[in-house]
């Protein structure tokens, strides 16, 4: 699998939704974009995670030791972004960094294989705007700082222990005799995160937090 070369290429986006339904992994969105998203589409945070925003957790090796890797990401519907209507981006103009920072991500650059591929379904490459070798290394530095800060969110979001709170309630209830389903604790548990969430708010939106 060959590294690709950074060198000098034209690219501006065109909207036409290709990269919105035809790219595997996730649109990861750090936390202020979430508050930004929230205000910008004047929904309530439990709005957006019960329609178009999934919280996930998945395990994540580094050096060695697992770590637990919480992120939010948008949600797919048929296979495609749940923003993506009449095959265009209904969040254009204030679309996650992720989704405007395409195709400048360390994946696709540094991915010969992949970079060929994705030449092949998206329609702005060859149009708009020259990238010499120096501004696409300067897009990249951007995507890395943006990924430290999904990494950051993750430990904010693992400090928390909201697991810990909900396996408290869960033994309390044994205590008494009593079961929950997994469901109603997850439902307590999305509570949970969106009061938290609520609170900080502010806070992240002020870039006072991470």
């Amino acid at each position: 699998m060959g590294k690709a070369k950074l060198k000098e290429f034209q690219f501006e986006c065109q909207r036409c939704g290709n990269c919105c339904n035809t790219i595997e992994g996730y649109t990861f969105l750090e936390l202020a974009e979430l508050f930004e998203l929230s205000q910008k589409l004047k929904k309530s945070l439990k709005t957006l995670l019960e329609e178009y925003i999934e919280f996930r957790e998945e395990p994540l090796k580094l050096k060695g030791k697992e770590y637990r890797f919480k992120f939010f990401t948008t949600k797919q519907k048929n296979g495609a972004c749940v923003f993506l209507q009449s095959q265009k981006c209904s969040i254009y103009e204030f679309r996650p960094f992720q989704c405007r920072q395409f195709p400048f991500c360390n994946e696709i650059l540094n991915n010969e294989k992949i970079l060929k591929e994705i030449r092949k379904s998206c329609h702005g490459f060859g149009k708009g705007k020259k990238f010499t070798a120096e501004e696409i290394q300067q897009r990249l530095t951007l995507d890395n700082q943006f990924r430290l800060k999904v990494f950051k969110n993750s430990d904010f979001l693992n400090s928390l222990e909201i697991e810990k709170l909900i396996n408290n309630i869960r033994s309390k209830i044994g205590k008494e005799g009593l079961t929950i389903d997994d469901l109603a604790l997850q439902s307590i548990q999305t509570e949970i995160l969106l009061k938290i969430l609520d609170f900080y708010s502010q806070k992240f939106l002020n870039q006072e937090l991470l």
